[in-house]
């Protein structure tokens, strides 16, 4: 048995505080800050190299990282150049920046504008469709706007999980009172570059004879308009008192081990950040799946 976990504590009771991953790829820090978490202790975790990164350029940048979090790096051994140290500004450091803040894209007063806000945690406005009775809901996003979307990719990317797409879905259909989500068919992933802001946009139809409305989700960072996702919303239906369950875990059901669970979706190229380990224990019985998911500290602002 490996103990990884084991040997985390471990080290973390011993006084380290600095964790480097060397490998191609950092699989296993999302593991270490797990254990940090767990322990609520602080340490600094890095790796090497990244895939489909220049490998100089990545090396130097963990060197660098490495560096400014205290561990003792020797340049020298980089470069074959005669160089000599320079010392720092004798005057206290203020810790003031210089430079000018940009300006985070959905700071403007959506009432400014003519359009109703909606704090949302990616949808910022809506604006209502009279003729149709349908609305639209608009809102900006980046990894610099939003960084804990970076915490969710697939072999290096980051993408906006599927998750989000229902919920713009659900919100939307819960600003003209159809706020059950009946369908909703995903065509195409949202990627998220490093720089330029996503436009979002979801649009959802008046509603026909029963009640039901189209909804669409859209996004733009260029020229074009994609479309992410399809589905039908309708009012919600009351179908009395939820279904309780008797017993925790239920009766005869045989537990999973999910301690690996999501070093074996980094080995399979789906990283999850430690804001999207959500799952806790899982159980199965006759057929069906029952987990305990619970949102990680400091997540879930903004959405449901």
């Amino acid at each position: 048995t490996v103990d990884f976990h084991g040997v985390t504590k471990a080290l973390l009771a011993d006084g380290f505080d600095v964790f480097i991953e060397a490998s191609a790829h950092p699989v296993l820090t999302a593991s270490i800050e797990e254990s940090l978490e767990e322990a609520d202790a602080s340490a600094v975790v890095l790796g090497t190299l990244r895939r489909d990164e220049d490998e100089q350029r990545r090396v130097l940048l963990s060197l660098g990282e490495a560096f400014a979090a205290g561990a003792p790096v020797d340049w020298t051994a980089l470069t074959d150049i005669p160089s000599h140290r320079v010392d720092l500004p004798t005057y206290a450091f203020q810790r003031r920046r210089y430079w000018l803040e940009p300006v985070q894209a959905g700071a403007t007063d959506a009432a400014g504008l003519g359009l109703e806000g909606l704090g949302h945690g990616l949808l910022g406005a809506m604006v209502p469709v009279p003729d149709s009775d349908g609305v639209v809901l608009t809102g900006s996003m980046s990894l610099r706007s939003h960084p804990w979307l970076a915490e969710h990719a697939v072999f290096g990317t980051p993408l906006l999980p599927g998750t989000a797409f229902l919920h713009m879905a659900l919100r939307a259909g819960a600003e003209v009172g159809a706020g059950a989500v009946e369908e909703l068919v995903l065509e195409a992933p949202l990627l998220l570059p490093d720089e330029n802001d996503v436009r979002l946009h979801v649009s959802v139809t008046g509603a026909d004879e029963s009640g039901r409305r189209a909804v669409v989700v859209r996004s733009r960072s260029g020229e074009d308009w994609i479309v992410h996702a399809r589905g039908v919303v309708a009012p919600p239906v009351d179908d009395g008192p939820g279904v309780t369950v008797g017993a925790w875990p239920p009766a005869g059901a045989e537990k999973v081990d999910v301690s690996a669970l999501y070093e074996e979706f980094a080995a399979a190229g789906y990283d999850y950040g430690p804001l999207f380990q959500g799952v806790r224990a899982v159980w199965r019985a006759d057929g069906e799946v029952f987990a305990e998911v619970e949102l990680p500290r400091g997540g879930g602002d903004g959405f449901a």
